[in-house]
């Protein structure tokens, strides 16, 4: 089967040379095309790299001042093939993982399929934020995480797609720079296209290495998620809904406590009974692990509801102005 494979990359040079080298030891049929974007990349990636695998034709893009959504729709236009495999830079994967794919895809009828995303890190903070991805507590678990689970999906980490078996154009809304798998995804299965996890293929992700780094990227989650509830106007699951609920309740009850006694009473017992369940739930950890895991957590929850509310509140009063100054 004649496929290709996209990367886009930001910022990763460490991430993606190894990537590169672990591309450079499939086994694929011949001329398989590979193509990577570089969005806006400032540090030194992979620019001396060299493919010695004759299989596959090589090609590296560098065009600043595009987000992902646009660089992957760039890539998109360049494919050949019926099938085209998506990488991101920080996926790790196995000899066999292009090979498994290309094969999962002619043997299932879905026009996505897709492996499990198996969060990893190497150094400790890493280890820890690759533990708070797969939690359904801290970032919401999400079965694409589920390394027991193989069978139909509303969304996958990467995936595969058939191009000429799609039901629709495999084109990412260039106004989701941010999660913008999932807006395709929802669109794709609402027009009646379906989507396959295999848990015996295995897409290792490099967590985020530092404490700060991982809030931003809840931030971006919650930023996502307001994008996509302001074009579909629904959450798809009650777990994206408990870091804006449970901040929006925080932020409340401290503003009432300094009114009403009573409620700072209630506020301090709820706030309490939280950390009790975080930690309950984080209990196999050692102290240093626990603490860590615990009070990130609760660093998510804020940072995801922050991203989430100013990206929805941005977005609407923009609109609302927009609509003013048409009407006018």
């Amino acid at each position: 089967m004649l496929c290709s494979i996209v990367i886009t990359t930001y910022n990763e040079a460490l991430h993606i040379n190894r990537l590169l080298e672990e591309l450079n030891s499939q086994v694929l049929e011949k001329n398989t095309k590979l193509l990577v974007f570089h969005c806006e990349s400032s540090d030194v990636t992979e620019q001396s790299f060299r493919f010695t695998n004759s299989q596959i034709s090589y090609t590296c893009i560098h065009r600043p001042n595009l987000g992902r959504a646009q660089a992957l729709n760039f890539l998109f236009d360049l494919c050949h093939g019926d099938l085209i495999i998506r990488l991101d830079a920080r996926t790790h994967i196995n000899e066999s993982y292009v090979s498994d794919i290309i094969n999962l895809s002619k043997q299932n009828t879905c026009e996505v399929v897709a492996g499990v995303m198996v969060p990893i890190g190497n150094r400790r903070i890493q280890i820890n934020n690759a533990k708070l991805m797969t939690s359904w507590i801290a970032f919401g678990g999400g079965r694409f995480k589920d390394q027991n689970y193989s069978g139909y999906m509303n969304s996958v980490y990467l995936g595969a797609f058939k191009v000429t078996k799609l039901p629709i154009r495999l084109e990412f809304d260039e106004n989701h720079q941010i999660s913008e798998d999932s807006d395709f995804f929802y669109r794709l299965t609402n027009a009646g296209g379906k989507i396959w996890q295999s848990n015996k293929i295995k897409a290792n992700y490099f967590a985020r290495e530092t404490f700060y780094s991982f809030l931003l990227l809840a931030k971006n989650y919650g930023r996502g998620r307001a994008l996509f509830v302001i074009k579909h106007g629904k959450f798809l699951s009650i777990r994206q809904i408990i870091p804006l609920i449970f901040t929006l309740y925080i932020s409340l009850f401290i503003v009432l406590s300094f009114l009403f006694y009573d409620i700072a009473i209630f506020l301090a017992v709820s706030i309490l009974f939280y950390f009790l369940c975080l930690i309950a739930h984080f209990l196999k950890n050692n102290l240093v692990d626990l603490l860590y895991l615990t009070f990130t957590t609760f660093f998510i929850h804020v940072f995801w509801a922050y991203g989430f509310l100013a990206t929805y509140s941005k977005e609407k009063i923009r609109r609302i102005i927009k609509l003013l100054f048409a009407s006018g």
